[in-house]
């Protein structure tokens, strides 16, 4: 029998993952950049058709949303989905699906350079369509020109990438929105909803790992003109694509199965609620998120139109532990920087091995070398109960997640 790893056998840290997807999607962004530029040009100065993501800014401001992610607990909105009167933000990957249940999302958000439309629907579909699109101009070509509807376009940051910095600032210096990459989409719409003004925020499907034998929802979606089901109900011994990253099943503390991909995007969950503080609320009880924020069902939120959950909204602070706890079990501390404006509250996150608190020092002492207003024992003073839980997390002696 193959080993189950256990969740704290290894680290998720970021570099891995960012130099796999350099290697893998960055040339392929690059090129499009340099593909799209006419044509995005022609929307925003021409046509007049194309917008800026902060136009968008609390146009939406205490309304409840849906955000969709692929996992296996979604399948329990989609026969509902059609009675849901408030706002829906997802990516390609269910769009077509809320389609075939008879609720076209409102925004649809496009953030990876592999996610391209089915073929041109039938009439009913995507065509002569009023849903906006959310994206960046580094996504393919043909998608770029394809869409019908309105789009809203930001620039990917990323501060130690030149392209990102230095190249699409200067080919799009008239695309004054931005957003910080993410790993994992879910990340980037909860965000996307946090800015429009969207709360509460209902999580659906965003399970982080299995669910019933299952990784992924029954997808519907076009082919040759008409609507199919995928086969992507990933399991086990079957995960289609998934295969190539997951090569190890690993039994989390709460006793979910999942892998350490979806370990790393709960990650990065826990950083979009530490730096946007959304107010968010999971949709289903059998996943790995309802170990760590308030959790309803789904039937629930559909009966009462979001209303009604305010008792389950967690406070700031609250939301401030829950993530700097999570965070700091696996290696990451969070550093907040000394505002130069009273409402800005600018983070840095901290990745660490084993001796985090010599390696929290150093870095300390570096950002106050580069002109940073820290006071390093002070820091550290605030630091070191996450120390101690990332020691005893280490050492296999903290108590389980909460």
């Amino acid at each position: 029998m193959k080993r189950i790893m256990k969740e704290h056998d290894r680290q998720y840290k970021a570099s891995p993952y960012n130099e796999a997807y350099r290697i893998q999607k960055m040339p392929r962004e690059v090129r499009s950049a340099f593909f799209n530029h006419f044509t995005i040009w022609h929307e925003f100065f021409e046509q007049e058709t194309a917008g800026l993501l902060q136009d968008l800014e609390d146009k939406h401001k205490g309304e409840p949303c849906l955000v969709l992610a692929s996992g296996p607990t979604l399948d329990e909105l989609m026969p509902l989905i059609k009675d849901w009167k408030g706002g829906i933000i997802c990516t390609f990957s269910q769009a077509s699906t809320c389609l075939y249940y008879g609720r076209k999302p409102d925004y649809i958000i496009a953030l990876d350079i592999n996610h391209k439309p089915n073929d041109p629907p039938v009439p009913g579909g995507w065509e002569g369509t009023d849903v906006p699109l959310i994206l960046h101009p580094c996504m393919e070509p043909l998608f770029v020109q394809w869409w019908p509807g309105k789009k809203y376009y930001y620039r990917p940051i990323e501060p130690n990438t030149e392209f990102y910095t230095d190249t699409l600032r200067i080919a799009y210096e008239f695309i004054t929105s931005f957003m910080y990459l993410f790993s994992c989409s879910t990340s980037a719409e909860i965000g996307i909803a946090t800015l429009l003004g969207y709360d509460p925020i209902f999580l659906c499907g965003c399970d982080y790992g299995e669910v019933k034998e299952s990784f992924r929802f029954h997808r519907w979606c076009y082919a040759k003109g008409k609507m199919k089901l995928g086969k992507e109900k990933w399991r086990n011994d079957q995960r289609g694509e998934e295969r190539v990253v997951v090569k190890k099943r690993i039994l989390t503390e709460s006793g979910h199965i999942t892998n350490h991909v979806k370990l790393y995007h709960l990650k990065s969950f826990m950083m979009i609620l530490r730096l946007d503080k959304p107010r968010v609320i999971n949709t289903s009880f059998d996943n790995i998120l309802a170990q760590h924020i308030p959790t309803t069902e789904i039937r629930k939120v559909i009966e009462q139109q979001g209303e009604g959950f305010e008792e389950l909204q967690l406070t700031v602070d609250q939301q401030i532990e829950i993530s700097e706890d999570y965070l700091a079990r696996r290696g990451t501390f969070v550093i907040p920087m000394k505002a130069v404006k009273a409402d800005e509250d600018p983070l840095r996150f901290v990745e660490c091995g084993k001796n985090a608190r010599a390696e929290l020092k150093g870095t300390l002492e570096v950002y106050v070398m580069s002109g940073c207003n820290l006071d390093v024992d002070e820091m550290m003073e605030r630091l070191e109960g996450r120390i101690k839980l990332y020691e005893e997390t280490i050492a296999g002696t903290a108590g389980s997640d909460k």
